[in-house]
């Protein structure tokens, strides 16, 4: 009798230490930069942070982990920065820019409306990005994403070129272009 009492407080603990999986966070707000990680030896002596959709994540671009995109500078001759882009590993053109507005609240209201992703005119780099543009991204799977650019910020740190991007993201995993919030 006390065997059969025992069994149910077993599955009990066993069912609650389970822990179920976190689901992919397909919105938010992301900062990311250009800095270079790493020792300077060996084949591949550094890397980049760069931002994955589909894990929903900040991810090390390096050991086969490849983000979506990441960010670099773009400097003059003389190494002063001048802007900032977007760069992806994609072999096809994979970025659009979909609007760019004045203020905030205008490109905020335009990326709450913003529901369907065109198919075409993507190119290469998102290039120069700019606070209150509205990109929309082309994953290498063909699965969709929207940014919207909240701020940019370019300069010489440590006597290098850096940037560092925040962005908002609403992202399609189902591969329509049709975006849900």
């Amino acid at each position: 009798m006390t065997f059969n009492r025992f069994i149910p407080f077993v599955l009990i603990l066993i069912l609650s230490s389970c822990q179920k999986e976190k689901p992919i966070p397909l919105t938010g707000e992301v900062t990311m930069d250009s800095t270079l990680f790493g020792s300077g030896s060996g084949p591949y002596p550094y890397y980049l942070i760069g931002f994955s959709f589909s894990q929903g994540k900040l991810i090390e671009y390096r050991n086969g982990n490849v983000p979506d995109i990441t960010i670099l500078p773009k400097t003059e001759v003389s190494g002063n920065v001048k802007s900032a882009f977007l760069d992806t590993p994609n072999v096809f053109p994979s970025f659009s820019l979909t609007a760019a507005f004045d203020n905030a609240d205008d490109a905020l209201t335009f990326f709450g409306n913003y529901l369907e992703a065109a198919d075409s005119g993507y190119i290469s780099l998102a290039d120069p990005i700019l606070p209150h543009q509205i990109w929309t991204f082309k994953t290498a799977t063909g699965r969709f994403a929207k940014m919207l650019i909240m701020d940019v910020k370019t300069m010489l740190k440590d006597q290098v070129p850096y940037a560092e991007v925040t962005f908002r993201y609403v992202y399609q995993p189902d591969g329509t272009p049709v975006f849900q919030e």
